[in-house]
């Protein structure tokens, strides 16, 4: 059994923790406002707009969007330190700092205080933590509550003292991950699989004591079911049979390849199997779905279980160390670790003002039939032009109408195509309107061609419009017009702005 978790009270482990939170919050706040908003982001922006204009999230076409527990205190900030990038991504910086200590106690719960100082830094210098700190999303709140209902629900199984409260807290901890992200729904199927298994796996417990435990996931379903019955079965209605797991298995491969390594040492050397295969049942719950039973490929859908091969890494890194017998061979190991780790580009030791996030890159992968990417072109720039150049009665015409709306004030137009790339709009539309911030709707050439020939202005097109979403013939005309801005990040970042 695991003692119940402590605050550390050696002084070192204390001054580490602070140093590594200082280090942290300054990678992730360092010229916060620099990069462009990226698609997103814009969504996020809109509904805190919204929140600050009229107190709450519904937009400019009347329909919600649903981001409490990032929304609304971001308009509480935004309120107190103005409504801009700095403003709204600071939540973000906040939860990606604070999951610096909540994964040292997971650590440390799990494997000892070693471990859990090992994952907190590697926690604090991931180029991919950092990067994902910095964009006005919830992806790190998210996985500030996943992991401490993760740490509750450990703590519970395997603590003598205080488990009820533990398991409380696992269940609100449980709570605001799904009001943060519906992702979150997976958590109490997971602790119910795990106090299945756990169970038949010891067969120390009675009867009543499985069904005792069993009640807390089952409790914290039913809540769901009750307080967020849209969300849930619109996450059921997501499910469409499909095989997209070469996609996640080959991104996670060579993003995190020295983990994966690590983390097969820490399955075959440590002690205590529960912790390694209870972090195997949170990366396979999550992989597994995301691989057979949707075909949208977003690599940042599995964004909250990447802690789990720090977690892993840190414990088989230390299972090598120990291995080998004479001082200087484990400083020249854990050297040649650091090296790895800070110099193939797994880390960022100096703070940066543009981060590039997880995607596919066509230009190192041909013949593929499909990429997966998180555009990011330079929306900044594009409008910085057109407020530059506009006139009296200028109109804008966007592909992605949300940055009309933060940058310009109006909601303008908006070429419509399914943002994801199907045959079919979904909910993008509604009634003539664009789902987002109300722009009035382009639906096809004809549409176009008629606005643009009464009115005058801008039309901003990107990469993913651009890329076999619009039809050939819009695209066509569009490309007939004069050309006025240009701006590339790279093959899959890339905004115009045409004048007409």
């Amino acid at each position: 059994m695991r003692k119940i978790m402590q605050v550390p009270t050696r002084w070192w482990t204390v001054a580490l923790l602070c140093a590594l939170m200082l280090s942290g919050a300054t990678l992730r706040v360092y010229q916060l406002s620099h990069q462009s908003y990226w698609m997103d982001e814009g969504y996020t922006v809109n509904a805190v707009m919204a929140i600050v204009d009229h107190g709450s999230s519904v937009l400019n076409s009347g329909h919600t969007y649903s981001c409490p527990l990032y929304c609304y205190p971001t308009a509480s900030l935004a309120h107190a330190l103005g409504e801009n990038a700095f403003a709204y991504r600071l939540l973000s910086v906040i939860a990606g700092t604070v999951l610096i200590l909540v994964l040292f106690f997971v650590g440390r719960a799990f494997f000892g205080t070693t471990t859990g100082l090992v994952t907190a830094g590697l926690v604090t210098f991931s180029y991919w933590q950092v990067a994902w700190s910095r964009q006005a999303r919830w992806y790190t709140l998210f996985e500030v509550f996943f992991w401490l209902a993760v740490l509750c629900f450990y703590q519970t199984l395997y603590t003598k003292r205080y488990r009820l409260l533990w398991g409380a807290g696992s269940v609100v901890a449980t709570l605001l991950a799904v009001y943060t992200h519906a992702l979150g729904y997976l958590l109490p199927i997971i602790f119910i699989a795990w106090l299945v298994a756990d169970w038949l796996g010891t067969k120390m417990r009675s009867w009543g004591d499985l069904l005792a435990l069993l009640t807390l996931p089952i409790a914290t379903v039913a809540l769901l079911w009750v307080l967020l019955p849209g969300l849930f079965f619109g996450l059921l209605g997501m499910i469409h049979p499909h095989y997209v797991l070469p996609y996640y298995s080959s991104f996670y491969i060579r993003t995190y390849w020295p983990f994966l390594l690590l983390a097969i040492v820490a399955t075959l050397r440590t002690a205590n199997t529960k912790g390694v295969y209870l972090l195997l049942c949170i990366i396979f719950a999550y992989l597994l779905p995301l691989a057979f039973l949707t075909n949208v490929v977003e690599y940042r859908y599995l964004f909250q279980v990447t802690p789990a091969l720090y977690l892993l890494a840190a414990v088989g890194a230390l299972e090598v160390v120990a291995l080998l017998r004479h001082r200087y061979e484990k400083v020249l190991l854990v050297v040649a670790l650091l090296g790895l780790f800070f110099g193939l580009g797994f880390s960022v030791l100096v703070p940066r003002n543009f981060y590039l996030l997880e995607a596919d890159d066509p230009a190192t992968m041909p013949g593929r039939p499909y990429y997966a990417y998180t555009p990011q072109p330079n929306w900044s720039g594009a409008y910085a032009y057109i407020k530059t150049h506009q006139q009296d009665g200028d109109i804008t015409i966007s592909t992605q109408p949300q940055f009309n709306n933060i940058f310009l004030g109006q909601p303008g137009y908006w070429l419509a195509y399914d943002y994801l790339g199907f045959d079919t709009k979904r909910q993008e539309v509604a009634g003539e309107r664009e789902f987002y911030v109300g722009a009035d709707t382009l639906r096809d050439l004809a549409d176009l061609q008629a606005i643009t020939a009464t009115h005058h202005g801008y039309l901003v097109l990107d990469t993913m419009a651009e890329s076999g979403r619009l039809p050939d013939d819009t695209l066509a005309y569009i490309h007939s017009l004069p050309l006025a801005y240009d701006d590339q990040v790279n093959d899959y970042s890339h905004i115009w702005v045409y004048r007409f």
